[in-house]
């Protein structure tokens, strides 16, 4: 199954390896290839992480790369990665 990036994942994943890189050289790129790892794991199985508690929605899930949360989407036909989080912090529901 094809693992797809959300411009939002996009973004996060960038914004942590600016943050991580501006504390030690070059840890942001390793932070950055850990995540990717991890995620690659969904083109075998897509549905490995858990349901994020959450939401509590079969096809929105999570992979955690500590402290980080890989938030997900589970389609017929691919995953597409939605955010990246720090585990510490919830997500909110669109309906609250």
């Amino acid at each position: 199954m094809k693992v797809t990036w959300s411009s939002e994942a996009e973004d996060a994943l960038l914004d942590l390896v600016i943050r991580r890189n501006s504390l030690s050289a070059g840890s942001g790129e390793r932070l950055s290839e850990r995540i990717r790892e991890r995620a690659n794991e969904l083109e075998q199985f897509p549905r490995l992480g858990r349901v994020v508690p959450e939401i509590g929605l079969l096809i929105i899930r999570e992979l955690i790369e500590p402290p980080y949360r890989i938030i997900y989407e589970v389609f017929p036909d691919r995953v597409e990665i939605v955010t990246i989080r720090h585990s510490a912090e919830l997500l909110a529901r669109e309906d609250d």
